[in-house]
């Protein structure tokens, strides 16, 4: 075997050795760690739904905007295996595998072999790249894509610096094909993350600088006119987003919020820009992403000894600025920083992601500075210094990151409290036991794609009819008048509503998690109290009235259950804790609605019970529905508790009830009787005002 193969035979095993650590790192434990599902995670799933439904968006407005390539990756896995959290996340490592390896082709071809072992070595088992990895989420698409065009970009370069003979020169035609890649893959980014708004911008810089220093090497206009048309065949792509975008300018509900350092620093307030880029600049020895979803806050990104290397790397690298391939290097870091320096703290680690594998080049150009140094010093065994050190640094950063990661950060309550523990504990349980299809849930976030999808997607459960529902405010019964229900720690059922619930429930079990949880069990009950929920309803009085001033009873039509609001659901009786209070006293109604039909995606429906007084005026009030018309089933009854505070200083005497539903986007529903509108609200019993108390 000669040399050359053996050199090309150590490099394979040495890649292969890499990636399989790699894969170990990500692939390990990965349906308990994450230790369970955030809602964006669950958004995505609810979105690759959509796509199997047959809609094709070219952007998703679902989780406040999302870029719509990982939904499609998702779409695809589950067109082909089970609708899972395990599938969401095993789509989110194998792009993860691909950064890797992309990585290490991009930083062979620009330093070299050792470079390209130790930085992909250390991506390999880094906490930056393996959290990121493991969460179903969109980021990583972005540089996935991203390191395959900066492939394509360097090889035009090289091209054009290897021939220059015009037209028809074989370089030149070499260069242009390359450029047209590069260009339609940075064109596909702009649907993969946010980032990539910014991350073109690597290039135009780049080509600058090469025209300011290398312009005879590079061939001049012919890498204006590759560039040009890289970055011409990446807006036609983008194009179609961007309309849509412009078209929608609302939609973006997250890059608005993000935005608002930058807008500060344009308006002459600096001081949120300035503080963000110290926090990012520390993000590398000093304090990490503080966001318990990413990383466990104030954590660097690197150790000492990592630290003391990444350093290292950035000064060679600034030393050597006038080297291109150096430059290029500086560039792409700095261009990777900019969405972490000029928007909001947490997420530093998302929106950095194109600096990610800068970052661990630089680290690996200043490991093979020092090996170089050391294995001067043994000129017989020039490699050994090398590989002894680079091998030692990654195993040592990989046992840190390897504890912090699977063992250490995990465990933490923060953790698990921001990745819905107890609700993935809930959809354990609903998988493993012989469920029937008739649940209610007692949520924190029961609204269409929070809890109810990350219910669906780590039970892998489609066949349950699941009313969803706060329990803290209200209660879903359902049509059949039986069900299985299960409440958190968190939302237990108020009282207003539990002893009526009690009196015609089992205790099945109370699951305990773990102690220092913030939301530490859940319970189970079986309900069979149907019948005498529909008995204990009765005729409760009520009126519509055009009214303004309650000074015409005579006006007054009195309506009788069940009283339509719109075509989604239908008032049917309500109860109060009296009729006489005095100020100070807190008035306590459940009201009882009927669901007419199930809404989907619309999760901006609320009721209201209003105390107004003799003139019409508003004096005290609650807006609010714990049982969202995502979460029930035509037939369901919603039970909703109100209560409203008397004030102080009101004055005695009788006070009017009004109870309504509208919707946030569009305003107040309207009262049907036989099919006309007749109103906007209902009239209930009116309570009297005592003097003083």
């Amino acid at each position: 075997m000669s040399a050359k193969s053996r050199r090309l035979w150590f490099e394979v095993m040495a890649l292969l050795l890499v990636l399989a650590v790699a894969a170990f790192f990500r692939f390990a434990q990965l349906d308990t760690i994450p230790p369970g599902m955030t809602h964006d995670e669950a958004a995505f799933g609810a979105e690759a739904e959509k796509v199997l439904a047959g809609e094709w968006p070219i952007y998703f407005a679902l989780g406040y905007g999302h870029e719509p390539l990982y939904a499609y990756l998702v779409a695809a896995a589950f067109a082909i295996g089970k609708h899972t959290l395990l599938t969401m996340r095993v789509v989110a490592v194998l792009i993860g595998m691909l950064v890797v390896v992309g990585t290490y082709v991009v930083a062979r071809r620009m330093f070299g072999v050792r470079v390209a072992w130790v930085a992909t070595a250390w991506m390999a088992v880094a906490f930056w790249p393996v959290s990121i990895s493991r969460q179903a989420l969109r980021g990583y698409t972005l540089p996935m894509l991203w390191l395959p065009a900066t492939l394509f970009f360097w090889q035009g370069v090289d091209a054009l610096g290897d021939e220059r003979g015009g037209e028809t020169s074989p370089g030149y035609r070499r260069a242009m094909v390359r450029f047209v890649i590069s260009g339609a893959l940075i064109g596909v980014t702009f649907y993969a993350y946010l980032a990539s708004r910014v991350s073109w911008l690597v290039y135009p810089i780049f080509v600058v600088y090469a025209l300011l220093f290398h312009r005879r090497r590079v061939g001049g206009k012919w890498l204006l006119l590759g560039t040009g048309l890289m970055l011409g065949i990446s807006a036609i792509l983008a194009a179609p987003l961007a309309a849509y975008l412009l078209a929608h300018p609302g939609i973006e509900v997250r890059m608005s919020g993000m935005l608002t350092p930058l807008r500060e620093l344009l308006a002459g307030r600096p001081e949120r820009v300035l503080r963000h880029v110290w926090d990012a600049v520390r993000v590398f020895s000093w304090v990490g992403d503080p966001f318990w979803v990413y990383n466990i806050p104030g954590r660097p990104i690197f150790g000492p000894l990592g630290s003391l290397f990444f350093y290292l790397g950035l000064l060679m690298a600034l030393w050597r600025w006038h080297d291109m391939r150096y430059a290029f290097l500086l560039i792409w870091f700095g261009v990777g920083m900019v969405p972490a320096l000029l928007t909001t703290n947490e997420g530093i680690f998302w929106r950095a992601l194109i600096a990610q594998p800068a970052t661990y080049i630089l680290l690996a150009d200043g490991v093979r500075g020092v090996g170089e140094w050391l294995g001067g010093i043994l000129p017989r065994y020039r490699w050994l210094p090398w590989a002894t050190l680079a091998v030692g640094l990654v195993v040592v950063g990989g046992m840190r990151d390897y504890h912090a990661y699977f063992v250490d950060w995990p465990n933490r309550p923060q953790a698990r409290n921001i990745y819905n523990c107890n609700m993935v504990e809930i959809a354990r349980y609903v998988r493993a036991e012989p469920v029937q299809s008739t649940l209610g849930i007692s949520a924190l976030y029961p609204l269409y794609y929070h809890d109810p999808f990350i219910l669906r997607y780590a039970s892998g459960r489609a066949d349950l009819r699941t009313r969803w529902f706060d329990g803290r405010g209200g209660i879903v019964y359902p049509a059949e008048g039986e069900g299985r229900y299960i409440f958190s720690a968190l939302t237990r059922l108020d009282p207003a509503l539990r002893d009526d619930f009690v009196a015609h429930a089992t205790l099945v079990e109370r699951r305990e998690l773990r102690r220092d949880d913030q939301n530490p069990y859940f319970e189970v009950w079986e309900w069979h109290g149907g019948q005498a929920l529909e008995e204990s309803l009765g005729q409760s009085p009520m009126w519509v009235s055009p009214e303004t001033e309650f000074t015409h009873p005579e006006w007054r039509q009195s309506l009788k259950p069940p009283v339509h609001f719109g075509t989604v659901m239908a008032l049917i009786g309500y109860r109060a804790n009296g009729r006489e209070f005095r100020p100070g006293d807190v008035l306590e109604m459940v009201i009882y609605w009927r669901a007419l039909k199930r809404v989907e995606e619309q999760d901006d429906w609320v009721t209201f019970v209003h105390l107004l007084d003799q003139s019409g005026q508003w004096i005290a009030g609650v807006d609010v529905l714990n049982c969202p018309p995502t979460g029930w089933y035509p037939g369901d009854v919603a039970a909703q508790v109100y209560r409203l505070r008397v004030p102080n200083d009101i004055s005695p005497g009788e006070k009017m009830v009004e109870v309504g539903v509208y919707r946030r986007s569009v305003g107040r529903r309207s009262v049907l009787v036989g099919g006309h509108a007749v109103g906007d609200r209902v009239l209930l019993s009116p309570v009297r005002v005592k003097g003083g108390r």
